[in-house]
């Protein structure tokens, strides 16, 4: 069975983990207890490593491939952590390892459990229809029997035909390219006799969605005292309720550049906003740039050691600035405590849905609750800051909505 375990930041879902795991290893003894343990950085992986007691956790190295390696340490029966990216690759031949070794599962944070695959010419479309493949009842390409033996330009898409991991985007096809959705292969859930994952706001995750796209079955949980208990909205306020008084968030002139115009659809600091900025005369991006500026400098006047900020990738080099640039974090940053240091941000951001994963998601009649989403993305990347050690933090967040949500995540 999987077991969603969601939980706020720091509550303790790893240490919950972890003491469950060195628990089974002293009622079984360690030659009983076969994890797989999935982290999303290297860095994840010392941790886990370090924690649980009586065993060696073994992750896979660059012998040949780690794929190869990986495959090593699954049919030696060891007990592995890897990262995100490495299960990502996972193939039918590693699969059938893990289907054959009952190990135990565990997630740490959400996978990238589906997004857009490159797309491909019309062309090229048409060559695969006609010849290689056929489209299932739930939209997966399945590759034809008869051309089992192939091994010519389209073989990375018949591996993925192979684990079903390529789905139809039937609502969207420009004139030139056809668009196919990448999906995290749903057979992978089945090799384990049990699986947990660790999460905060799973309702606004894309991976929820892919769940409900694939119609698999999980038990919502958080934790209390280091015990499990369905999850319940009630206790998820209770954890945030402290949060407030360490949070001061920066209210003022500087914030006017993140105000929507009534009667404009435009959506300030949005990935679109920052685009049309970016191939325009720049104006505005030099107004957020000092306006930034303004907020490290003269505002908080906290040592550039002191600042962490973030903004879309593309826009970076047009607000870096004196006193904040080499505090730079992605906003897509998580499970990292290498800031935590950090006691003044600014977040330049104003996030929304990827708009195709919309498209395909309502496709199949999958809503996400998008203020969800963009209130985890946001806390996901507060929480690398000082906060983490209950510290009082300063954040500029010039987006009216962001704030908007982060001003309803702590005021419960």
């Amino acid at each position: 069975m999987i077991n969603i375990i969601d939980k706020i930041m720091g509550g303790g879902k790893s240490t919950h983990i972890i003491n469950k795991i060195n628990d089974e290893i002293q009622a079984d003894g360690w030659n009983n207890v076969k994890y797989l343990i999935c982290v999303p950085l290297l860095t994840e992986v010392e941790r886990y490593r370090n924690s649980i007691k009586g065993i060696y956790i073994y992750d896979p190295q660059m012998r040949g491939s780690k794929t190869i390696d990986f495959r090593r340490l699954i049919s030696e029966q060891k007990n592995i952590v890897t990262t995100h990216a490495l299960i990502s690759k996972i193939d039918s031949e590693t699969l059938d390892l893990l289907y054959a070794s009952n190990y135990k599962l565990v997630i740490d944070e959400c996978l990238d459990a589906v997004h857009e695959y490159k797309s491909i010419s019309l062309k090229d479309w048409e060559i695969l229809q006609e010849k290689f493949i056929t489209i299932n009842d739930k939209g997966f390409l399945e590759w034809n029997d008869s051309e089992e033996e192939y091994d010519g330009i389209f073989q990375e898409i018949k591996k993925l035909c192979e684990i079903n991991s390529l789905m139809d985007v039937p609502n969207y096809q420009s004139n030139k390219k056809k668009l196919l959705m990448w999906n995290f292969t749903t057979t992978f859930f089945e090799a384990f006799q049990e699986c947990y994952i660790l999460t905060y706001g799973w309702n606004g995750s894309y991976f929820k969605a892919y769940f409900d796209l694939h119609k698999i079955a999980y038990n919502h949980l958080t934790i209390k005292n280091d015990m499990s208990e369905p999850y319940s909205v009630i206790a998820d306020k209770q954890d945030r309720k402290d949060l407030k008084q360490l949070i001061n968030i920066y209210e003022g002139d500087l914030n006017r550049i993140g105000d929507k115009i009534r009667g404009n659809k435009s959506n300030p600091l949005s990935s679109t906003w920052y685009t049309r900025q970016i191939t325009g005369d720049k104006l505005l991006l030099n107004q957020l740039k000092n306006n930034t500026y303004n907020y490290f400098r003269n505002v908080v006047k906290t040592p550039s050691k002191l600042n962490m900020w973030t903004c879309y990738i593309k826009a970076k080099k047009y607000l870096s600035g004196d006193g904040y640039a080499k505090g730079f974090l992605s906003w897509t940053m998580k499970a990292t405590n290498e800031y935590k240091h950090k006691t003044t941000l600014a977040y330049l951001d104003n996030l929304f849905l990827h708009q195709q994963l919309i498209s395909f998601f309502k496709y199949h009649k999958i809503e996400i609750d998008a203020e969800q989403y963009a209130t985890n993305e946001l806390m996901q990347w507060v929480w690398r800051s000082a906060i983490r050690d209950k510290k009082e933090i300063n954040i500029y967040i010039p987006s009216t909505r962001m704030r908007s949500l982060l001003n309803d995540f702590i005021n419960v």
